[in-house]
C-alpha cells in the first residue's frame, strides 16, 4: 500500500476527528431542514447547493492540507466553518427580512458545504492515516459516526426550531444553537494546534493512475452514497408541511437506517482491520446489489428498503475511510481522498434522483427504485474490482 508514516505532528485520535465531522456536520444539516420560513429548496436544487461547493471545499482545504500540512489546513477549515455559524446566528437575530431570504440562505448551506468538504478528508487521511495497521479501520471509522449524530442533531435542531414556537421562537433557537457550534468549532481550531510545515513544490501534479483510482473510489462508494441520500431524504424535506411521510414515520426509519450503518459499519471497520478492507468493500457492494435484486420481484416499502439496504451498504461505509488513504501518494493524498468522497455523493445522489425521476413532488418522493440501485451496484462492484487489480501492482 501507499501508506507513508505520518509526521508525529499529523496524527488525529479518533475522539477529536468525531468531534471535529460533527460539528462541521450538524449545521450543514441543520441548514438543510430548517422550516418554511427559511426558504426550503427543491431537492435538485438542495443537492446542487451542497455537492458543488462540497467539491469546492474538498479541493481548496485538501490542495492545503498537502502542500502545507493537514493539520494545519484543518484549522483554518474550522474556522471557516465557525464563520458560517457565526453569520448564521448573527442573521438570524437581525431585524428585517434578511435571514428569511433565500438568497441569504442558500449561501449560507454553501458555506457550510464548503467547510464540510474540507473537514471530512483532513479529518480521515489525519485520523487513519497517522493510526497503527491493525488499529486503522476503527479509526478510520471515527468521521463516520460523526457524520451520522451530525444527522440526528441537525434535524433535532430543525425539528426544535419548527416546534419552538412561543418558547423562544425560530429565530431565537436557530441562533441559539449555531451560536454552540460557533464557539464549539472555534474551540476545536484551539486544540488543534500545529505549525505550518515548509511547503511542499507547487509543481506537485496529480498523476494519472491517481486521477484513475479517484474515479473507480467514487463510482465503487456511489453505492453506500445512494443508500445514504436515501436515509436523509426525511432530514431535506422536514422544512416543507407537504413533502415526505409523517414526521414519526419518517424519523424512525432515519433512525434505524443510521443505527444499522454505525452498528454494522463498525463491525466492519474491526474486521477490516485482520482482513482485506478492498474485499470487504466488495463483498458489501455485491451484497447490495443481489437485496436490490430481490427487491425488484418483492417491492417492499421504502423504509423497509432502506433498512434492509442499509446492512450491505455499512461495509463500505465502515471501511472507506480508512481505505480512501491508502490509495494515494502522500504529495496529493488529501486532496485526492477529497475529490473520491465528494464525487462519490454526487454519485450517490445522481442515484437517488435517477430512481425517483416520476414521483409526485407534492408527495414524499419514493426511495430509489431498486432496478436503479442493482445497476448502480453492479457498476460498483466492477469499479472495485478495478481498485483492487491495480493496487496489486503497488
Amino acid at each position: 500500500m501507499l501508506v507513508d508514516p505520518p509526521p508525529r505532528d499529523s496524527v488525529l485520535r479518533p475522539p477529536w476527528a468525531r468531534s471535529v465531522t460533527f460539528a462541521v456536520f450538524t449545521p450543514l444539516f441543520a441548514l438543510m431542514a430548517l422550516p418554511v420560513a427559511r426558504g426550503p429548496f427543491s431537492l435538485s436544487t438542495l443537492a446542487a447547493l451542497v455537492l458543488v461547493p462540497r467539491l469546492v471545499g474538498g479541493m481548496v482545504f485538501g490542495a492545503l492540507g498537502d502542500r502545507y500540512g493537514a493539520t494545519w489546513a484543518l484549522r483554518h477549515c474550522l474556522g471557516f466553518g465557525a464563520g458560517t455559524s457565526a453569520t448564521t446566528a448573527l442573521l438570524a437575530v437581525l431585524p428585517g427580512s434578511l435571514a428569511s431570504s433565500v438568497a441569504v440562505h442558500g449561501a449560507l448551506l454553501s458555506g457550510a458545504a464548503v467547510a464540510a468538504g474540507g473537514a471530512w478528508p483532513l479529518s480521515a487521511v489525519l485520523c487513519a492515516g497517522g493510526a497503527e495497521p491493525n488499529r486503522r479501520g476503527r479509526a478510520g471509522l471515527a468521521p463516520q459516526l460523526g457524520v451520522l449524530a451530525a444527522v440526528v442533531a441537525g434535524a433535532g435542531i430543525a425539528v426544535g426550531s419548527r416546534h419552538a414556537g412561543a418558547l423562544l421562537g425560530v429565530d431565537a433557537w436557530i441562533a441559539g444553537s449555531h451560536a454552540v457550534v460557533a464557539v464549539g468549532l472555534l474551540r476545536l481550531c484551539r486544540v488543534l494546534r500545529a505549525p505550518m510545515r515548509a511547503p511542499r513544490p507547487s509543481s506537485a501534479a496529480i498523476s494519472l493512475r491517481s486521477w484513475r483510482r479517484i474515479l473507480l473510489a467514487a463510482a465503487a462508494l456511489s453505492t453506500t452514497f445512494a443508500v445514504f441520500t436515501m436515509a436523509t431524504a426525511p432530514v431535506a424535506t422536514m422544512g416543507a408541511e407537504s413533502a415526505g411521510p409523517p414526521l414519526p414515520v419518517g424519523a424512525a426509519g432515519m433512525v434505524v437506517v443510521l443505527g444499522t450503518l454505525a452498528g454494522a459499519g463498525s463491525l466492519a471497520a474491526v474486521v477490516s482491520d485482520a482482513y482485506s478492507r478492498q474485499h470487504i468493500v466488495l463483498a458489501g457492494t455485491t451484497a447490495a446489489t443481489g437485496v436490490a435484486l430481490t427487491a425488484v420481484l418483492l417491492e417492499p416499502g421504502p423504509i423497509l428498503l432502506t433498512s434492509l439496504l442499509a446492512v450491505p451498504a455499512a461495509l463500505p461505509f465502515g471501511c472507506g475511510a480508512a481505505l480512501l488513504p491508502a490509495l494515494f501518494p502522500a504529495d496529493h493524498r488529501t486532496i485526492c481522498v477529497a475529490m473520491s468522497s465528494a464525487l462519490g455523493a454526487v454519485g450517490g445522489a445522481a442515484t437517488y434522483a435517477w430512481a425517483i425521476v416520476d414521483a409526485d413532488p407534492a408527495v414524499a418522493p419514493a426511495p430509489a427504485a431498486p432496478a436503479v440501485l442493482a445497476a448502480v451496484g453492479c457498476l460498483s462492484a466492477l469499479c472495485i474490482r478495478a481498485v483492487i487489480r491495480d493496487t496489486r501492482r503497488d
